[in-house]
């Protein structure tokens, strides 16, 4: 049987490069190799990434994107085909944000020793991440909506379980590998929902929101606190009211 340590490795293997396939296949852009052409490339794919905030991404097109970017439309299709395409690198950019946040909640990296800390990290680091680029939310929101891109979402979130499983299991050995992933699970889509509705889309109050986020997310890992610790379930309540 294999370690927590061992398990986290090769899911996080497995998960990356089916991830890495994906993308390199629907990925066909010519990266640039000069500083010209480098600044040419993120002024792109800074002006695709407000276009897509602005006006959604069904509206946008490759035209619109050059011109918002002042470069031609030629220059554009020598390193995107179309504005999928485009759309697959921002999203690149905000997954590879994601997962490096993550990764990095190991607490073989990060040095962390409980869970409630685990998910506090990394819920703040998210956050913040949502904070830094609302435009890359709304692009995360137009990769489900194509059917050929769904896959590359579909591994990512994957990889981000996997990870959590990997984190958790280190912490609690004891603990019911796929009771985890499904704590994981809810714990990415619910944290996704909440940052995107008041961080992205700004209908709530964030000040409000991320608290019962926050507390919400705590409570799921109230079974695996109570099996190790000899608190009773009202003590445990009591710790995650006082974490979140």
């Amino acid at each position: 049987m294999k370690s927590p340590r061992e398990l986290e490795v090769c899911c996080r293997m497995r998960a990356s490069t089916s991830l890495t396939a994906t993308m390199k296949r629907l990925s066909t852009r010519r990266l640039p190799s000069q500083d010209r052409a480098r600044r040419s490339l993120t002024a792109l794919l800074h002006s695709a990434e407000r276009l897509i905030e602005k006006d959604g991404f069904d509206q946008v097109t490759t035209k619109s994107i050059a011109e918002a970017a002042g470069l031609s439309i030629g220059l554009v299709y020598e390193y995107f085909p179309n504005k999928e395409s485009i759309l697959l690198e921002l999203g690149r950019q905000w997954m590879h944000g994601i997962r490096a946040i993550v990764e990095e909640l190991h607490p073989t990296r990060s040095g962390i020793t409980d869970v409630l800390t685990l998910l506090n990290r990394g819920l703040a680091s998210t956050e913040k991440h949502y904070r830094d680029r609302p435009g890359l939310g709304a692009v995360i929101n137009s990769l489900s909506a194509i059917p050929e891109l769904r896959e590359v979402e579909r591994a990512h979130d994957n990889h981000c379980v996997e990870c959590l499983v990997g984190a958790m299991k280190y912490l609690h050995p004891e603990a019911d590998v796929d009771e985890l992933a499904a704590i994981s699970r809810c714990c990415i889509t619910m944290s996704h929902s909440v940052l995107n509705e008041c961080l992205v889309k700004r209908t709530g109050d964030p000040k409000r929101m991320i608290p019962n986020l926050k507390v919400a997310l705590f409570g799921m890992l109230m079974p695996i606190l109570a099996v190790r610790s000899p608190l009773a379930s009202h003590d445990v309540a009591t710790v995650v009211q006082k974490r979140a």
